[in-house]
């Protein structure tokens, strides 16, 4: 699994030798739902935190620890909070079948295993397989708190790099941004929804 910023390979290993075993990631036998708990568990261990249910409860578990040890009211930032459960399966689900990949190193074929069902989705025009974020039917983030995240970019090219707080949190900017979420923004996220736009325009004509 990609690697959650602040948890290092050190931490990682304690957990493991804690005895929050992965060893069912890459087990084609064994159900996505298992594997999602296990690894729940072990990311949830790392974190720190004593939830285990879901990694949206770990997510606001984690917030409120972090906010209830700082001396100002500014909220962490994102980047320091683990994913939230829809995210954290897409991940897990592209970790679960490049492992099984590996173990079955050895053997004549690797499993058969459809990668657009374990977090990938598949480019057409470049040929190759994308990473997905976010399941099609799961929301960003709630309104409100997209209403909450603006940026202030005034570049000729705004919201190009992660300076830009909507891009550094992977949210599309808004009419809230100084950028307006106009056609000059360059965060990424608003030019795949206007791809994505022109592609279904051309699908109607």
């Amino acid at each position: 699994m990609a690697q959650c910023f602040g948890i290092g390979k050190a931490t990682a290993m304690k957990i493991l030798k804690s005895g929050h075993s992965l060893q069912s990631l890459g087990e084609v036998h064994v159900s996505m739902e298992d594997i999602m708990t296990r690894a729940t568990e072990f990311m949830a261990a790392c974190c720190g935190s004593t939830k285990r249910n879901s990694m949206s409860d770990v997510r606001v578990d984690v917030w409120s620890t972090k906010m209830a040890r700082r001396k100002v009211t500014a909220a962490p930032e994102l980047k320091n909070l683990p994913p939230a459960t829809e995210a954290f399966e897409m991940n897990v689900r592209r970790a679960h079948i490049q492992t099984a990949i590996w173990k079955s190193a050895c053997e004549a074929e690797p499993p058969k295993l459809d990668p657009t069902v374990y977090g990938w989705k598949r480019d057409d025009v470049s040929k190759s397989l994308e990473p997905v974020q976010l399941p099609t039917n799961v929301a960003l983030a709630p309104q409100d708190v997209l209403e909450m995240i603006h940026c202030g970019c005034s570049s000729e090219k705004p919201c190009l790099t992660a300076q830009c707080r909507c891009n550094s949190a992977r949210l599309p900017c808004t009419m809230f941004c100084k950028c307006r979420g106009e056609s000059s923004c360059q965060n990424e996220k608003m030019l795949t929804g206007t791809r994505e736009e022109h592609d279904e325009a051309d699908d109607v004509e």
